[in-house]
């Protein structure tokens, strides 16, 4: 279920950078974000990348690691990932 909320992020945020500056992260992801404010600068809301931000922090972990993550853990970061998602969808 997280490597899915991952997942859909990146594809967000790749969706936001793609339009505006025909550029998607094609390096670490945990440099997504810093592309994500680099091209959308003052238009990127703190609150979106601090949401973006804690989702990507959990890549690495919910990818190639091997311990369980906390159902209440995943389930806040659906709830960040719907409001980045309802975010992004109204810039695209």
């Amino acid at each position: 279920m997280v490597s899915q909320i991952v997942l859909a992020a990146i594809a967000y945020g790749d969706c936001l950078t793609a339009k505006r500056a025909d550029v998607i992260n094609c390096q670490d992801h945990a440099m997504a974000s810093k592309l994500l404010r680099d091209v959308l600068r003052d238009a990127l809301p703190i609150a979106e990348e601090r949401r973006y931000r804690r989702i990507l922090a959990t890549y690495d972990e919910c990818q190639y690691g091997a311990r369980s993550i906390p159902l209440d853990f995943a389930r806040r970061l659906l709830t960040d990932l719907e409001a980045f998602a309802r975010w992004a969808e109204s810039e695209l």
